[in-house]
């Protein structure tokens, strides 16, 4: 760690204004933005990926294009038979574990590499602490659809869940909370105002949190914001 302090703090000091070079709006192209990054110049990829993703909008689009259409498609960037697989793979493994979304919860990371979760941990702070890098957290916002897109259900309960929320970061009721547990919870309220419902074990497995941090966060909730579910 003392080694890897040391290179850093030498790269910040000759790249002071150092920047991702890498043209991309969301993690999905930032994902597949680096992967034609190997043995390619940024300057190349981003030609590519202009007209890219244009044409290749979601995890499934990757997933699901011939892969000889595919290859043709990034074939500027070289490698490209093997970034074409990886890339389709890559599509298909978001599509049947995560939905077609990159993964973004620790424990989605943790699953989806060969990592486990604490060195992940570590390695972050690590590397924020390091670069001092000013990310910005995460919003129970970012996880409602994907939460109900696994529960099955209606875009109702979506924007209900999505104005629960809303009326709670004007109370200050997500901050210093966990954005999953907070999202669960609200999607639960929602599911049962919707006549929709779900069970809380149900929403915690979707989730990955416990039943006891969705109590906790529905009572809050309910009680802050003056919703009355009957149960």
């Amino acid at each position: 760690m003392k080694d890897t302090a040391a290179i850093l703090d030498i790269l910040e000091r000759t790249y002071p204004d150092a920047k991702c070079s890498l043209n991309f709006t969301n993690p999905l192209e930032l994902l597949v933005a680096t992967v034609l990054s190997a043995q390619c110049t940024d300057e190349r990829v981003n030609q590519v990926t202009e007209s890219l993703f244009n044409k290749y909008r979601s995890a499934q689009d990757y997933a699901g294009v011939p892969l000889q259409e595919l290859e043709e498609d990034i074939r500027p960037t070289g490698f490209f038979r093997n970034k074409a697989k990886s890339l389709k793979r890559c599509g298909a493994s978001l599509v049947e574990r995560f939905h077609g979304q990159v993964p973004r919860t620790l424990d989605e990371v943790a699953n989806s590499s060969r990592v486990g979760r604490k060195e992940i941990g570590r390695t972050y702070r690590f590397m924020t602490r390091e670069l001092k890098l000013k990310l910005m957290p995460t919003r129970p916002q970012d996880y409602v659809s994907r939460f109900c897109s696994e529960l099955k259900l209606s875009g109702e309960v979506q924007a209900k869940a999505a104005d629960i929320l809303k009326d709670a970061a004007k109370k200050e009721l997500t901050s210093g909370r966990g954005p999953t547990g907070v999202a669960a919870a609200a999607i639960y309220i929602s599911s049962i105002l919707c006549n929709e419902r779900r069970t809380q074990r149900e929403v915690a497995d979707v989730a990955g949190v416990t039943e006891v941090t969705i109590r906790n966060r529905y009572k809050e909730l309910t009680e802050k914001l003056g919703i009355e579910v009957q149960l």
